[in-house]
């Protein structure tokens, strides 16, 4: 097969689109009241020190599709920034209201509507950029609450002709950020978006060896 040789430094600036998970939000304390975001321990952001580029946090707690649309943080700031050449799209966590159905694909209250736009937004902003879909478990999920936007997810990528990628396929994701020390208050610690940061490595190589033709195309 493709040796894994593959890796985020070939982007110099690139950007993550997502919710609390994806900004660096932190539960230093037990009561939420303490809760605080720090775009500066992002996964993304933390990725990009270690690889020598430039990551772009559009991402904050609670975020949904629906809500990026028209937050100062999320859609309108990214399409007044300069194109990046790859956009980690991560959405489904706090948007299982009103997700919608393929039929709802015009309508910006649902997230198959609010999603495609999102992406077709960014495709329009940065016609050579490429996106990558994130989400947080893997395929032939259970949890009932996540399975319709993990099916909403995969059906705007395919719209779109751009590759999933799941935390759930890393077994050091699921083993050492969940049930433990690098997780508190629901969130990942400052250690816990370190190793999500790390594990992000491994997903994106994996993400170009099962879709090469995808990235073969990207020309920077």
């Amino acid at each position: 097969g493709i040796p894994r040789c593959c890796g985020m430094s070939m982007f110099e600036h690139w950007a993550v689109c997502g919710a609390s998970r994806d900004a660096g939000y932190i539960y230093p304390q037990a009561d939420s009241a303490s809760a605080v975001t720090n775009r500066n321990l992002a996964w993304g952001a933390i990725n990009a020190r270690k690889n020598g580029n430039e990551c772009s946090v559009y991402a904050w707690a609670g975020a949904t599709s629906v809500s990026f649309l028209t937050n100062t943080n999320g859609l309108p700031k990214l399409l007044n920034d300069s194109p990046k050449q790859l956009y980690v799209v991560s959405f489904g966590y706090n948007e299982t209201d009103k997700v919608g159905t393929p039929a709802d694909i015009n309508d910006t209250t649902t997230m198959y509507g609010a999603l495609n736009k999102i992406v077709t937004d960014i495709k329009t902003h940065a016609p050579q950029s490429l996106i990558i879909g994130l989400f947080r478990f893997a395929d032939g999920i259970s949890d009932e609450q996540y399975r319709a936007p993990w099916e909403c997810a995969k059906y705007i990528a395919n719209l779109h002709g751009y590759p999933v990628a799941n935390w759930g396929d890393s077994k050091v994701h699921n083993d050492w950020l969940f049930g433990s020390d690098h997780r508190y208050g629901g969130h990942p610690t400052a250690q816990g978006y370190s190793l999500m940061a790390n594990v992000w490595d491994d997903l994106f190589a994996d993400c170009v060896e099962r879709n090469w033709e995808y990235f073969s195309h990207y020309v920077g």
